[in-house]
């Protein structure tokens, strides 16, 4: 499988763990990877994006964690995936539709714990009717039939979920951006409704569009979410990132943005490694600091340079003396 090469936090919105750096001192490896998702899905539901370019390992990462067994065999988690890849988006009623028939109902044949939605008929005592495809549905039937579906979920415990929490995944939920779809915004409104008020389901986006978490704060409120970044641009998609970035700081210097946005992408390219994440650093420290061009002055790479050099040294550490 190609592109596993980091599993990065990206803003400064939730604490997340960071694995590798963009520098031939670290490497995450999968298995990593798939430890800290698995154990983020065990914890108290969060609404996460991951992004990635294609082929990067976002979409196959959250699937595999999601849909693991245990060593009994039975399943470690309730996944509920929908893709979007599937929608037509020109069509009216087009995300709300995959949501019940591809989503709900197809789950439930798969996962009984699903099982409260695996008749059209259910579905249909929810207020969504069987000619929706040939109507538009409006906000609050879209909001109907997730508070609903939020109703029937309880709120996460060891006992209530048998150890084993709901996991929505919406592939390329970057096709938000195309849908002309009234549903839209109820459904975002109930992806942190169900996360971090009232802690009932884990929400996975993936988006290959580096852009997606920018389109997706002016709608929801960024501490509501945290973003991991698997795997790096490709070179055209970093060198537009990196512009976007330096357009829209609020803070960087005239001087600073021209230089930034005249200066070889060759330089910023070789020290960020093309990863979003290094890349919004390096932004800011040329703010914070000044322009530079040599990798070794990039504060992730001596970090994380100086942290392999301990350990490889066997450097002791030394911990204070609890006072009682």
């Amino acid at each position: 499988m190609a592109g596993w090469k980091g599993f990065l936090p990206a803003g400064k919105v939730l604490p997340v763990a960071i694995f590798a750096v963009a520098t031939p001192c670290a490497r995450s490896s999968k298995t990593q990877q798939v430890e800290h998702l698995t154990t983020q899905l065990k914890a108290p539901p969060q609404f996460t994006v991951l992004l990635g370019p294609p082929s990067s390992g976002k979409t196959a990462l959250a699937r595999h964690v999601a849909t693991q067994n245990r060593l009994n065999n039975t399943p470690e988690f309730h996944p509920l995936i929908i893709d979007l890849r599937e929608v037509d988006t020109s069509e009216k009623g087009s995300f709300l539709n995959a949501f019940i028939d591809d989503g709900l109902i197809r789950t439930a044949v798969r996962n009984t714990f699903w099982g409260f939605m695996s008749n059209v008929a259910e579905v249909a005592a929810l207020g969504v009717s069987a000619n929706l495809r040939d109507s538009h549905p409006s906000p609050q039937k879209a909001a109907t039939v997730f508070r609903e579906l939020g109703s029937r979920l309880k709120p996460f415990s060891l006992s209530h979920h048998g150890e084993r929490p709901p996991v929505l995944i919406i592939d390329e939920a970057n096709a938000f951006k195309q849908i002309d779809d009234k549903a839209t915004g109820a459904f975002l409104s109930f992806a942190v409704r169900i996360t971090k008020q009232e802690s009932k389901m884990h929400v996975i986006f993936t988006s290959s569009d580096s852009f997606f978490e920018n389109w997706l704060k002016k709608r929801i409120n960024p501490t509501h979410f945290n973003t991991l970044v698997v795997g790096d641009l490709p070179r055209e998609e970093a060198y537009k990132y990196l512009l976007h970035l330096v357009e829209t700081h609020p803070y960087l210097s005239s001087q600073n943005k021209n230089r930034l946005k005249s200066v070889n992408f060759d330089v910023p390219f070789r020290i960020t490694g093309g990863r979003m994440f290094f890349i919004k650093q390096y932004v800011e420290q040329v703010h914070m600091s000044g322009y530079f061009e040599d990798p070794m002055d990039f504060e992730p790479t001596l970090t994380s340079c100086a942290t392999l050099e301990d350990d490889f040294r066997g450097k002791a550490k030394t911990y204070k003396k609890k006072k009682l």
